[in-house]
């Protein structure tokens, strides 16, 4: 019986992991910003301007484009679509 509950509770902390990963990682990125390249592009395909840094990316549901922080450089860009942000 003491197997079965010592097994159940290893069970129950273990399936949390993965889910306490992302939480950690969303906290370090809202922190200290994760290193991240973002490439804007124009519509027909160019390659307009890429940005590479440690940001912290804020996209909200009602706005057309994303604030990226760059915590070195303590600047703020305000990118429009098309673009990708990519984690490093």
């Amino acid at each position: 019986m003491n197997k079965v509950l010592l097994l159940a509770l290893l069970a129950t902390i273990f399936s949390g992991c993965a889910r306490l990963d992302v939480m950690a990682k969303r906290q370090e990125s809202s922190l200290n910003g994760l290193d991240r390249t973002i490439i804007q592009y124009s519509y027909d395909g160019k390659e307009l301007n890429r940005l590479n840094g440690k940001f912290v990316v804020n996209v909200d549901s009602g706005d057309v484009c994303i604030r990226a922080f760059n915590v070195t450089t303590q600047k703020v860009y305000l990118i429009t679509p098309p673009f990708i942000v990519i984690e490093n």
